[in-house]
């Protein structure tokens, strides 16, 4: 196993109501909370079924439109992700 983890967007259910009102692409977004938890949480299963080091990284809307801002980004599914992976890298402190 390399030790590099996967770093999976995480949103408590305020945030979830804050992505829906302002993501890019939230025609893609489940429905509800409740829906992207139960997907959210098979996924993560089925990652780490499959040998990957996952890693929860919990979102503040607020701080991921500001970052999509300052980078020139639009919040859709591929900002989340890069934003996650670079949370995860300072967190861990490789960043």
């Amino acid at each position: 196993m390399s030790g590099v983890f996967v770093a999976f967007c995480w949103y408590q259910r305020e945030e979830w109501e804050k992505l829906k009102a302002t993501a890019a692409d939230k025609d893609a977004l489940d429905d509800s909370y409740d829906e992207w938890k139960s997907n959210a949480s098979r996924a993560i299963k089925d990652l780490r079924g499959d040998g990957q080091l996952v890693q929860k990284v919990k979102i503040n809307i607020d701080r991921l439109d500001a970052w999509c801002e300052d980078n020139g980004l639009e919040n859709d599914s591929a900002a989340r992700s890069r934003y996650a992976c670079e949370m995860l890298s300072q967190r861990s402190g490789t960043a």
